[in-house]
Formats: structure tokens, sequence, C-alpha cells
């Protein structure tokens, strides 16, 4: 009551006031029939008007912010349900949000890019979820090199993980001493310190290998388990939205938890494929003995990928095949059964737990003899989808290998010309 005595007492001594005046007959109503403020709020009439007066006040200010926050509030809204409709969407390069679709990325890079823009640009992480590269850390320029040249087609510097090898030097005996793969022809007691020298690189890049393939299957599947609680939680709160359309604070949470399910996919979208390089690999065509071109390889990087099967477990950018076969309808992959070589070479996770198995009597000392990673993984391709780039997209020959403790093997590399040789008739028929 208060605050209607200021006001009426306002009005009737501002009559003109661009308010007041249009509250002056009441106003004056009150003021001409009762007198004095007093006398209003005594007298029955007196009280009902200015009751009246305080509910149509009351109802004047909130129609009033009803106006000016109804607008806002509604683009609010809108906002948010586009938002929403765009972080939720998946990119085109995504197979149910969880899986990098290289085909359809490859598609469109043929369709987009210019013939010099594929070259530079392989935009690698458009079909394979990351990429690492395995160094020795005594040995910080090879990765250099490789970086150098994995920039080179495209992928920035923070874009590239690098791996520290692990050195054979630092494990047990127990370990080194199983590893059977002699193919230096080292004789084990007149040549016992080259043997075992050869054991332990051979045992260490089996084990860098193997540890990297460990560490995506346990990246991936902890990324699996929160994108699925996530997924689930906004789930929930889609139902609740649904019944509930015009809650923005509710709308607000499913934004920002659709936020949080993007990332999460992302993260598996990471880690559904990894591509691992070793740091004498070169991505590239060979024109010489450590010299390497990447005209025309963006192109033919692109075709492989189109004929890559969306359900394949290995693709080799380069290999050396022993048992290879042709692919029908496919003109840019080979079906691998035996090979050397895992210089640079992309593994799916669909494929890690059978990788891991495949190599995990490296763990077990009673095992029995091992060989090199690339001699004991092959037992396994015949029954899995492994397929190799044909011509290869990649060269083993930056540097020396620390391993053998020299370059490529002139058949290799004659082999590799050859195939690139017959690429040019190919691409003309494509």
């Amino acid at each position: 009551m208060s605050s209607i005595k200021s006001d009426i007492l306002y009005l009737w001594n501002n009559p003109l006031d661009e308010f007041g005046s249009k509250c002056t007959k009441p106003a004056r109503w009150c003021m001409r029939n009762l007198q004095t403020i007093n006398q209003i709020e005594a007298s029955t009439p007196g009280k009902k008007i200015l009751e009246r007066m305080e509910k149509i006040a009351l109802a004047v200010f909130s129609a009033i912010a009803l106006i000016f926050t109804l607008p806002i509030a509604l683009i609010a809204m809108v906002h948010l349900n586009i938002t929403i409709k765009k972080t939720s969407s998946p990119t085109n390069y995504e197979k149910n949000g969880l899986e990098l679709d290289h085909q359809a990325s490859a598609q469109k890079d043929l369709s987009t890019m210019s013939q010099e823009e594929l070259d530079n640009d392989w935009k690698i992480l458009d079909k394979i979820g990351h990429v690492r590269v395995i160094n020795l850390d005594m040995h910080p320029k090879r990765f250099d090199g490789a970086v150098a040249n994995l920039q080179e087609v495209g992928l920035k510097k923070n874009q590239i993980e690098r791996f520290s090898a692990i050195l054979g030097d630092h494990l047990p005996v127990s370990k080194t001493s199983r590893m059977d793969n002699n193919h230096k022809g080292y004789d084990p007691v007149k040549e016992k310190e080259k043997f075992e020298k050869l054991q332990k690189r051979q045992t260490g890049c089996y084990m860098s290998h193997y540890t990297i393939i460990k560490e995506a299957k346990a990246a991936h599947d902890k990324a699996m388990v929160e994108c699925q609680a996530l997924e689930s939680e906004l789930k929930s709160l889609d139902v609740q939205l649904a019944a509930n359309p015009k809650d923005v604070k509710l709308k607000a949470k499913v934004l920002e938890k659709t936020k949080q399910v993007n990332t999460a996919r992302e993260n598996v979208r990471k880690y559904s494929s990894v591509l691992i390089v070793e740091d004498d690999n070169r991505m590239g065509r060979q024109t010489g003995d450590f010299k390497y071109s990447l005209k025309k390889v963006g192109l033919v990087f692109r075709k492989v990928m189109m004929d890559l099967p969306n359900d394949y477990h290995i693709l080799f950018l380069v290999a050396y095949e022993n048992k290879g076969s042709a692919v029908a309808g496919k003109k840019w992959i080979r079906k691998v059964n035996d090979f050397w070589d895992c210089n640079c070479y992309v593994v799916h996770s669909r494929f890690y737990q059978k990788y891991i198995d495949q190599l995990k009597k490296i763990d077990d000392d009673n095992a029995g003899k091992i060989r090199a990673v690339d001699r004991e993984l092959p037992k396994c391709f015949p029954q899995n989808n492994v397929y190799i780039a044909n011509p290869p997209l990649a060269i083993q020959g930056g540097c020396i290998s620390t391993i053998t403790q020299g370059g490529n093997l002139d058949p290799f590399d004659q082999r590799h010309r050859e195939r690139w040789n017959d690429v040019v008739g190919r691409l003309v028929e494509a």
C-alpha cells in the first residue's frame, strides 16, 4: 500500500507527467472523493481501487517484460536447436559418427582438388585416425627427416606423434635370445657379437610395433566406453526435452552434452586406425638411391583409398610381397598373404586384437622362438583382409636402417620402379 500511496501523491502533484497523465482520472477520483490518503486506505471503495490499481500495474509491467524478453528467448531457442543439429551431425567422412570413411574422403578430394593440391596435401587424417613415427631417442635427426617428409604430404607437425622406439639393448636376454631371424647369415658362434646385436635390434623393433598397437587398442577401448556413456546421457536428456520442448535450460544441457558426445566421437575416430611409420620411411615414389618424388603420388593415394574395402584390416603403403594376388575389380591394391617390411602401414581398430594375439608370444618367455615382426605378423594374413598399395606409395630409404645397417636392396628397388612404370597406363585407363 505504501508504494500506491506515493504513486497517488506523485500523480496528484504532477498531473502533466507523461505516465501520470494516463492515470490522473482514477487518482483524481480518489482524491476528489476521499480527500486524503488516510481516508482512501480507511474506506472500502478506496481499498478496492488501490488493490485493482496494484494488480493492473503488476500485469502491465509483466506484459512489458514479456514483450521485451520473448523475442530474445525465441532467438536463443532457435540458436540452440540449430547448434544442436549442427554439432550432432557427423561429417561427410564419418560412418555412424565413429569411423572415418576413407572412400568418401578420397572421392571428394578427387572431385575438388587439382593435381598439385592432391600431391601436396593427402588429407591423411580424413582417412586414417592418427599417425605415429617410430624413432630411437638417440636419433632425433631421423625423426626430423620423417616429419619433414610427412609435412610434404599435408600433415602438420602437431599431428605427428613420436613413439620412442624400444631399444633392444635394454630388453632382457630372455626375450632377445629367442629372436630367430638371422637373415644376415651370421655364425652364432664365430660372429656371436654381431648375431646378438642383430637379435636385440630385431626384438626392439618387434616390441615397438607391438606396443603401438596395444596402446592404440587401449585408447580406442577407453574412448568407446566414454562415448557410449555420454551418448546414453544425451539420449536421456533428449527424452526429457521431447516432453518439455520449451525448457530453455534443458536445451542448454542438451547442447553441452552434445558437445561432449561429439568430442568423444572424435576421440573414437582418432583411435579407429593408426598409420605406423618408421623414421627411415619416405612418402613418394622412388626415383633413385635415397631419392623420391611426390608427383602423381597424391592422386594414386586417393585411387588406393577408393579401392580399399571398408572392412580392411591392414593396408601397407609399401612392402615387399612374397605371396600376393590381384583383387577382383581393383586396380590399385593387391591382397597380401606374406611380405617383408613394416616400414609404413595402416592398422584398423577391428584388427587390433588379432594383431596383439599374433605377437603376444613375446611376453611369454616359455613360448619358444620368435621371428622379426615382419615375419611373425604375416602368419595370420591369409584369413584376414590385408592389402598393399599397388604401386607402393612410400619407400624405405630415407636413411640407413638401424636394424640391418644398410639401405634398400636393389631387387626391391627394381620392383618398386616397375610397379610405378605400370601406373602411367593405368592412370590413362582410369
